[in-house]
């Protein structure tokens, strides 16, 4: 029997006040054409710039849209869990004010949802400057060196998970390296994990070097906290021999 396609989707937008409307929009319009029923959490990490009044704004002309606010940049990964928690629907989609992807993507990803626990997007090709692909490289590498994960584009943007996946994961890293410890943890703890393509759109501009080797910096410390820790109890519902079942 098909799953209900009702998604929550988490957006997390961090001094976008430039592009977040049309983040949201578009993000709206996607889940409208494709969903049963959604909602959109757009988690404002901290802003300084004028993001807060724009989401504010958002969220009194569209019912579907709510928000949560970071008193300081706490990074992405204090966003999906923040995000994830205040979700209401059977479906979690993660995303980003900066994601520069299709969004026309979605019917494929929640079909692939159908058969998995969770849908990881890949970008059919990268349209990022050096610094980014170098991020993506770098993740990719340490998902399957370390972890045994093999991902095509590990710190794709948008991921599609079962709510149950976020509630059973406990999510400890404070920035990008989240892209592979849940991907790391939801595998040890026997979640089917498919992949879904998704075409990119050009970049608005390349990010900062100083920025790049920030991100680089907390993605290293992270990992290395879950490796000196790495240890879950595996979730007796999530058999990979079983049909998928469960529509949380």
């Amino acid at each position: 029997m098909p799953m209900r396609r009702a998604v929550s989707a988490v957006m997390r937008a961090c001094d976008d006040e430039d592009r977040v409307a049309d983040a949201a929009t578009a993000l709206r319009d996607a889940l409208a054409a494709c969903t049963e029923e959604f909602e959109i959490v757009l988690v404002d990490d901290g802003s300084t710039d004028g993001t807060a009044q724009r989401i504010g704004a958002l969220c009194e002309q569209h019912r579907q849209l709510r928000t949560i606010r970071h008193d300081a940049p706490l990074g992405l990964g204090a966003c999906l869990r923040d995000g994830a928690a205040a979700a209401r629907l059977p479906l979690v989609l993660q995303t980003e004010a900066t994601a520069r992807v299709d969004l026309g993507g979605l019917p494929r990803m929640l079909d692939e949802i159908e058969r998995h626990d969770l849908v990881l997007g890949y970008r059919t090709k990268r349209l990022d400057g050096p610094g980014r692909r170098l991020a993506s490289w770098a993740m990719r590498q340490l998902a399957a060196t370390i972890f045994g994960v093999y991902a095509r584009d590990a710190a794709c943007p948008v991921k599609l998970y079962r709510r149950k996946v976020l509630k059973h994961v406990p999510i400890e890293s404070r920035g990008r390296f989240v892209h592979v410890e849940v991907i790391a943890k939801a595998n040890v703890l026997g979640y089917r994990i498919g992949e879904s393509a998704l075409e990119p759109q050009p970049p608005q501009k390349e990010s900062r070097p100083e920025a790049c080797r920030s991100e680089a910096g907390q993605v290293l410390r992270d990992a290395w906290a879950m490796f000196r820790r790495f240890e879950l109890a595996p979730d007796p519902t999530a058999r990979r021999d079983a049909p998928v079942q469960d529509t949380e």
